[in-house]
């Protein structure tokens, strides 16, 4: 070919782009291909020339004769899956365009001349975006909904202690009542799992030794996987360390393992695997788009009944799920835990196959620290202050005010902040103790406490809420030495703390 013919070729073909090339025939049969093409399709031009155009694409894709389509327009776009000479597939865009009579010969004879992208890379962005922006917008449903159970929840849980401390008897309506206070706590936890899947349960981070974690959490796993599966922990001796709550980390190995039983119905194999990674070092075409940095890495897989990509595709959504009795958030709560943790998350999985659960947790250097030991200490329920309760939620706030009263407190009562402003002005003697929620119409509770102080500047402040932690920061709540309650409470519990902090006033 002459010079002025390949400069030809490259202004007419776009072959100075890097884009693949592939002249056809009307008949589509392969007459011409690029470099191009031989590096994306891994063939050689002797091996395609002469072959129809079919032979690129995967069989459960060819619906009609690629003549078809090279016939029925001067001018098309396609977008398909494409097939290499080793098997593997990928999305590409198609260009069809017909070749100028003048430049067929430079194309041995092509009448029309495909262009070929590959859009695996961008399509599968794309999905991935499009999930992550689902997947926030559950979240953030989900803990909005999380907060209005958690007020009507304490509203239940509450009225059902009083009615317990008030009733003499052991019959029929003792046992009805410790009935719906178990239902009542039983779905507190649900809402919890909804918080995590969120992001928004509070968290105790500290740096962990994932080695001895896994140390400490071998004795439960046969327990909940039974005697029918082999179970293997394969942690690479150098296992670097993670900085997480200890509690939400064995949630989640649990809830998978829960999950890869019910998948081995039967027995099976269930594997834990754990090595550190540098994800400057990892594939390219690893499918999460996961930041540069160092992580370590826990593969938890099974050899169970696996899931399609329909399945897949849905399985951290809250409330789906595959099993007739199960509640779907346990999948939700895995993906919460994760990402609240700054990790992310892979599923490899195909009918009859197994799934494999691939989860990413930023590494950290440091010693391991030590759990808190709480502190327990009884604090008599009674007192004779004065309590400013701040609740927007009546039916909740009328429970806590009574029970405040019977336990001997003064008890002002407003159904928002400025109505609280206005009994802070009005009362002429202390207000010892504001118990205000956090997220409150027209004032928050951060905003209303800064005020109220200002003109008692003595008072203690317990903070209430069932939203969680980024919510709490957002209203001015970053303290962690900040009182806090979180619906739903027991009485006796916020009853205990407002008499502990009360105390700790005079001391």
């Amino acid at each position: 070919m002459s010079e002025g013919e390949k400069i030809l070729r490259q202004r007419h073909s776009g072959e100075s782009r890097g884009d693949a090339l592939l002249g056809l025939t009307k008949q589509g049969e392969i007459v011409f291909v690029n470099d191009a093409f031989q590096q994306l399709f891994q063939y050689t031009s002797d091996e395609v020339l002469g072959q129809p155009l079919e032979r690129l694409i995967p069989v459960r894709y060819r619906s009609r004769s690629m003549s078809e389509v090279v016939n029925r327009s001067r001018t098309k776009i396609l977008r398909l899956r494409a097939r290499r000479k080793n098997g593997t597939e990928f999305s590409a865009e198609v260009r069809l365009e017909d070749v100028k009579a003048e430049l067929r010969l430079i194309f041995a004879g092509a009448l029309v001349m495909a262009t070929v992208r590959n859009l695996t890379d961008t399509t599968e962005l794309e999905a991935q975006q499009r999930q992550a922006q689902k997947m926030e917008a559950l979240g953030r449903l989900a803990g909005g909904i999380a907060h209005d159970f958690n007020n009507l929840l304490g509203v239940i849980l509450a009225h059902t202690e009083v009615a317990l401390k008030e009733l003499r008897s052991n019959g029929t309506v003792r046992k009805s009542l410790v009935e719906i206070q178990k239902a009542g706590r039983t779905a507190a936890s649900l809402t919890t799992q909804l918080l995590i899947f969120s992001r928004k349960q509070a968290q105790e981070l500290r740096s962990i030794d994932l080695i001895n974690a896994f140390e400490e959490m071998r004795g439960l796993l046969p327990k909940l996987l039974g005697e029918d599966i082999n179970i293997e922990v394969n942690l690479a001796p150098d296992l670097g360390k993670i900085k997480a709550d200890p509690t939400q980390l064995q949630r989640v190995i649990l809830n998978l393992a829960a999950n890869a039983r019910d998948a081995m119905p039967t027995g099976g194999k269930f594997e834990i695997e754990g090595a550190n990674v540098d994800f400057d070092a990892l594939n390219e075409g690893s499918r999460q788009a996961v930041p540069n940095g160092q992580y370590v890495r826990l593969a938890i897989t099974d050899t169970g009944q696996g899931m399609n990509s329909l399945t897949r595709s849905h399985i951290f959504e809250p409330f789906f799920s595959t099993k007739k009795k199960g509640t779907g958030l346990g999948l939700a709560t895995v993906y919460g835990v994760v990402t609240q943790h700054k990790g992310y998350i892979e599923v490899a999985s195909a009918p009859m196959r197994g799934t494999s659960v691939s989860i990413y947790l930023p590494r950290v250097t440091g010693a391991d620290e030590p759990p808190s030991e709480p502190v327990i200490q009884e604090s008599p329920m009674r007192g004779n202050e004065t309590v400013l309760v701040a609740e927007d939620n009546t039916a909740l706030r009328k429970v806590i005010c009574k029970f405040l009263k019977d336990c001997g407190y003064t008890v002002l009562e407003a159904k928002d902040g400025p109505a609280a402003i206005r009994k802070g002005k009005v009362h002429e003697t202390a207000i010892h103790l504001l118990l205000t929620d956090v997220v409150m119409p027209k004032m928050s509770g951060p905003e209303l406490a800064a005020l109220l102080k200002d003109r008692h500047p003595e008072m203690k402040v317990i903070f209430v809420s069932g939203y969680a932690d980024n919510t709490m920061e957002s209203h001015g709540i970053v303290q962690h030495d900040t009182p806090l309650l979180r619906k739903p409470f027991s009485l006796d519990f916020m009853a205990r703390k407002v008499s502990e902090l009360l105390r700790s006033a005079k001391a």
